[in-house]
């Protein structure tokens, strides 16, 4: 994939940016009416300011808490999780979105299914017997899972290794609406008991606000084995598409895209993040020639430490599929005639 930055504009404000990049996609490509835009928000109210003009059941919450026994899947709030990762001593459970994305043509739709993995560690040296997956496990979680899932169900296991443990991990398929039911049935069936867990809620900011406000998990100062999903760059408590570069899912159609950026712009520094792609489009290159609609081919839009980014990419995924040549030949011209360069760069910014 090579990714290409637009310089020589004014990008001091998202409102700025927001206007070039979709004069670019009006020039550049076809079909990019629906975009993602992901945020990090450091309060509550700066998130609700977002959602009056873009509402979404996709808002989240980070937070940590502790997990009883099985019991506590049946609360409300267990509904809302996106990820989870629950540690009871040696054993753990993580639920994580299955984020396989094919090679071409993807209309920004999550997957509606979600990886269930329960893990044991086994600290080293580790004792004959424990060197590999246990099919007694396998055989218990696949009846489990036939019995929540149906015949479908199908376990997979996996082993990581390091110095100091081994750790066998058996891993489900499970669609969204019986993730919560699976998990409780595992936590019941393996006797899991006085976990603390990391929690990422996914919701309307009304669902959002519940969460919040229960007396069941904190949102700072996460245990060192309990670390928070939002943590990495423009960690924050509340967000809206997490990690939309990797998997992003459409929220907003291109003519809302200016009145979310005045929002954005008025919050300032209450928005620790933001950025507006899109993935999978098709670009127009010369004599008419399109490039076919790839998970490499995108637009984006980068908060920086001052001002925005602009950023292109362009994939030739088959050995037929027109060369990077011909996309710099088609584009630069139309960059340059608008003010900019097309500066190619290394990774995202």
């Amino acid at each position: 994939m090579n990714i290409f930055e637009i310089t020589g504009w004014d990008l001091s404000t998202s409102a700025a940016g927001t206007t070039r990049l979709l004069e670019l996609l009006s020039l550049l490509s076809g079909g990019a009416d629906r975009l993602c835009v992901e945020a990090h928000f450091l309060d509550f109210e700066s998130m609700e300011a977002v959602a009056a003009k873009l509402p979404s059941p996709r808002f989240a919450l980070y937070g940590w808490g502790k997990i009883a026994d099985d019991s506590c899947f049946s609360r409300k709030d267990f509904r809302l999780i996106q990820s989870a990762r629950i540690l009871f001593g040696l054993q753990s459970l993580t639920v994580i979105p299955d984020e396989q994305m094919p090679g071409y043509d993807w209309h920004g739709n999550p997957s509606g299914s979600f990886g269930v993995t329960y893990a044991e560690r086994n600290q080293e040296p580790v004792q004959v017997g424990a060197q590999k997956p246990d099919a007694m496990m396998v055989a218990l979680i696949s009846e489990m899972a036939v019995r929540v899932v149906g015949p479908v169900a199908k376990v997979t296991t996996s082993t990581t290794m390091t110095g100091d443990y081994r750790e066998h991990a058996y891993t489900v398929s499970v669609p969204s609406v019986l993730v919560i039911p699976f998990v409780q049935v595992l936590s019941q069936q393996l006797g899991l008991r006085n976990g603390i867990g990391s929690f990422e809620f996914l919701g309307t900011t009304e669902s959002i606000k519940s969460v919040y406000a229960s007396e069941y998990y904190a949102f700072t100062e996460f245990p060192n084995n309990c670390w928070s999903w939002n943590g990495g760059v423009g960690k924050t408590t509340f967000a809206l598409e997490r990690a939309s570069y990797l998997r992003p899912v459409f929220n907003t159609d291109a003519i809302q895209l200016t009145a979310i950026a005045s929002i954005i712009d008025s919050l300032g520094s209450r928005i620790a993040r933001y950025s507006v792609i899109r993935k999978y489009l098709s670009w127009n290159l010369t004599s008419g020639a399109t490039s076919p609609r790839t998970q490499g081919n995108f637009a984006m839009l980068s908060k920086q430490k001052a001002g925005y980014a602009i950023l292109l990419g362009y994939e030739q995924y088959a050995d037929e599929d027109p060369p990077v040549k011909l996309f710099k030949k088609a584009i630069e011209p139309i960059v340059k005639c608008m003010g900019g360069e097309l500066k190619r760069v290394q990774y995202i910014k």
